[in-house]
């Protein structure tokens, strides 16, 4: 793979999440050292346990702590396509989220940081999901719970400028003799020269 042509003197690891509450972190990193072989392709791609960068904060039901992963299933009568299930997980999710705010408007589900408590309200809830479709399949799940919902739709790192000067310097530096390639990088914010 990739990682054996570059060699181990160039192959950097993160070594702290700095995005990621501390209780996910240790879940995940559980989750992964469970296998000793790591992923699908241990020997190209190992897992490497990260410490956790953001300061402990905990999510707390009914004065109890709340694990960091949970897995969850949708039971069937039949094996189901992924399409099929898309909007019952939708909607599943969306019954969390409605019974997670629910909670917190009772004072029962809360966010601990500190010696600070607040209620889990809306601003607190995220939903990551792979495309528009799924995007919207959540949107409609979380209106019909009249749960008022945006979604930030970010372009793709390959649609930015610097992801264009970057290709043009990394096609100057392929073919050093291409007088237009060499030209067109010198050109770029990256390198600056005009």
């Amino acid at each position: 793979g990739a990682k054996r042509e570059v060699g181990e003197s160039r192959c950097f690891t993160l070594e702290t999440n700095w995005r990621s509450e501390p209780v996910m972190v240790e879940a995940i990193n559980q989750l992964f050292m469970q296998s000793p072989q790591g992923f699908l392709y241990n020997q190209d791609i190992p897992f490497l346990p990260v410490k956790a960068g953001q300061s402990n904060k905990q999510l707390l039901l009914d004065g109890k702590g709340v694990a960091g992963l949970a897995f969850e299933y949708l039971n069937c009568a039949s094996p189901q396509g992924f399409s099929a299930v898309q909007r019952p997980l939708a909607e599943h999710f969306a019954g969390q989220i409605a019974a997670w705010l629910a909670w917190g408007q009772q004072g029962r589900a809360l966010l601990c940081q500190e010696q600070a408590q607040s209620p889990v309200n809306p601003k607190d809830c995220a939903v990551l999901v792979r495309d528009r479709f799924e995007a919207q399949l959540m949107r409609d799940a979380l209106a019909k719970l009249n749960i008022a919902s945006v979604f930030l739709v970010r372009k793709s790192v390959f649609a930015t400028q610097i992801a264009a000067d970057l290709l043009l310097l990394l096609q100057a530096m392929q073919n050093p003799g291409d007088e237009a390639k060499v030209k067109a990088a010198m050109l770029t914010e990256l390198v600056g020269l005009n």
